[in-house]
């Protein structure tokens, strides 16, 4: 690699490192695009498996029932304190639900929560993103 020196500007040492310098972005930059053209490293949650629960916490002012069916009309089988923290077992489709974010027709099976298990709208939790990416389908 021939590097330009202007006469009598700075000394040998300055030029050397600069050219050093260069190198590495060049070879680096090289490495980076490699790494971007394979497979998108997933998310932290992405990579769960079946035996590590998924928390959400209940974000409903006054308590979230837990319904039997992915249903607003369903039984209920159980109840929610707002801010309490709830294990996520899987997710299906359901009437939407108006929540804090917006409309979702998301529902989730909570694990059983003293002895009772159920669905509860996801509009009405709060989890780390897109909760159909963290769980598995019911």
């Amino acid at each position: 690699m021939t590097v330009y020196r202007p006469r009598g500007s700075g000394s040998p040492g300055t030029w050397a490192a600069l050219a050093v310098a260069i190198l590495l972005v060049v070879i680096g930059g090289k490495t980076e695009t490699a790494e971007k053209s394979g497979s998108p490293t997933p998310a932290p949650w992405a990579s769960r498996t079946s035996t590590e629960p998924v928390k959400a916490q209940v974000r409903s002012a006054g308590g979230l029932p837990v319904r039997g069916q992915p249903d607003p009309n369903a039984a209920q089988v159980g109840q929610l304190a707002d801010n309490s923290w709830v294990d996520v077992a899987c997710y299906t489709a359901g009437p939407p639900v108006v929540g804090r974010t917006g409309s979702s027709g998301v529902w989730v099976r909570v694990a059983p929560v003293d002895g009772v298990s159920g669905f509860v709208p996801d509009a009405l939790l709060s989890t780390r993103g897109d909760i159909r990416t963290q769980v598995p389908a019911c």
